[in-house]
């Protein structure tokens, strides 16, 4: 997948390079219109009603919730959820190891993204142990939560 996707340039282009899905950190509509289009998978960003709005009027059912902690995290998730009970979400940015398990309880709560497992500079250090240990002990968590 490719994830930042902020117009259809970048859109083809990562498609071209092999991604099967995208990810865009904001509501970009007109990633969204060629993702469509194309049948590509696509993850849209948003946090605010509006947004929200825009999603479901382009037949989407779930969003990327980014920077989810800076903006109010499940909190906010709450109370989003309430007019807008089509949706569910995938919050990124703040969700670790720590708040994960919370994260996973709620219902609307597709899935969780997260760095804390392959942080650049670890990927860069070639820690790949460490990496393994952390996506393992996240693995644990969801699957206990979601008895998957």
């Amino acid at each position: 997948g490719a994830g930042t996707v902020l117009d259809r340039e970048q859109a083809q282009e990562a498609h071209d390079a092999g991604a099967q899905f995208l990810v865009t950190p904001g509501m970009v509509e007109e990633v969204v219109i060629w993702a469509q289009e194309n049948e590509v998978p696509i993850l849209a960003g948003a946090v605010t009603p509006t947004e929200m709005i825009r999603g479901i009027n382009l037949g989407l059912d779930i969003l990327k919730f980014f920077p989810a902690e800076t903006v109010g995290g499940l909190k906010a998730i709450k109370a989003l959820s309430d007019p807008f009970p089509q949706l569910r979400f995938i919050p990124t940015g703040g969700v670790q190891l720590e708040n994960l398990a919370e994260y996973l309880q709620m219902e609307k709560i597709h899935a969780v993204g997260g760095s804390w497992m392959a942080k650049r500079q670890m990927i860069a250090d070639g820690k790949f142990d460490e990496i393994r240990r952390m996506s393992k002990e996240a693995s644990d968590i969801v699957k206990q939560i979601r008895k998957a």
